[in-house]
């Protein structure tokens, strides 16, 4: 019995030397680097992660936001657009899989008609009410009349 404990022992020790030495052995895969420049044209800016060029790792996934200024709307992102999920939508993410070069678009907002009338039908009203003169007249009975 003794003999039998001491051969399954030696047996485990070699089983987890030989384990050992083998993980040991293994060769440690780096994570490829991969750079990423972001930009934007005239009428908005991109806030997350902001205009740089910036250096991830393989596999890296994280978001992209275009931020149109007033007068502008949001069109696309263009570039090295193949892993960016909805290259249409403002706010979508990115997998960095290459090093790329990625810019979002922004043009100018054609005005509402509608908004255009609601503003032109208050600055006539302002108008309006600035051009009424108040007039007031003292009587006998101290009246006013306006």
């Amino acid at each position: 019995m003794k003999n039998r404990i001491l051969s399954i022992s030696l047996a485990v020790m070699l089983a987890l030397s030989v384990g050992l030495v083998g993980c040991a052995g293994e060769e440690v895969r780096e994570v490829a680097k991969y750079s990423l420049a972001i930009s934007s044209t005239d009428g908005g800016c991109v806030s997350e992660p902001g205009e740089a060029t910036s250096t991830y790792d393989e596999g890296a996934v994280f978001n992209l936001v275009a931020d149109p200024e007033e007068g502008y709307r949001f069109v696309n992102w263009t570039g090295d657009v193949n892993s960016i999920a909805d290259v249409n939508a403002a706010s979508t993410t990115i997998i960095m899989q290459g090093n790329y070069s990625i810019v979002a678009c922004f043009e100018e907002q054609e005005p509402d008609p509608l908004q255009l009338r609601i503003e032109r039908a208050a600055q006539i009203h302002q108008e309006a009410i600035e051009s009424v003169l108040l007039k007031a007249e003292h009587d006998n009975y101290y009246k006013y009349a306006i």
